[in-house]
């Protein structure tokens, strides 16, 4: 069987110091920026990330605003949005599946 996934978009934009972004985000969309270089800031929330991490936004919104704070160096970064995907997540150390027991059919495989 082959399962379809929902369309996943990925923008990437790169900010000039003091730039401002303000992205539509289809209602009931999910939204994860990565920054890939810079500071990112975030107004509404007075938040703020760096290169090599990642902020998660709610479906429940229709925008997001993003800033360059920085006076001397550019924001590189990579804003994927979609549909949720709705689906269960289960942890074990490095490994994510979906249940307990694709986790340890994981490590059953990793061991043989």
């Amino acid at each position: 069987n082959v399962k379809s996934r929902p369309t996943i978009n990925i923008q990437h934009a790169t900010f000039q110091p003091g730039a401002k972004w303000k992205v539509h985000v289809p209602h009931k969309q999910s939204a994860l920026l990565y920054v890939r270089r810079g500071i990112a800031a975030f107004p509404n929330t007075l938040s703020t990330i760096t290169a090599l991490q990642t902020a998660t936004f709610a479906a429940d919104g229709d925008f997001i605003d993003v800033w360059n704070v920085s006076k001397q160096n550019d924001l590189d970064v990579l804003l994927l949005t979609g549909d949720p995907l709705k689906e269960s997540i289960a942890m074990g150390g490095p490994i994510v599946m979906n249940t307990s027991k694709e986790i340890q059919d994981a490590y059953q495989q990793l061991s043989e």
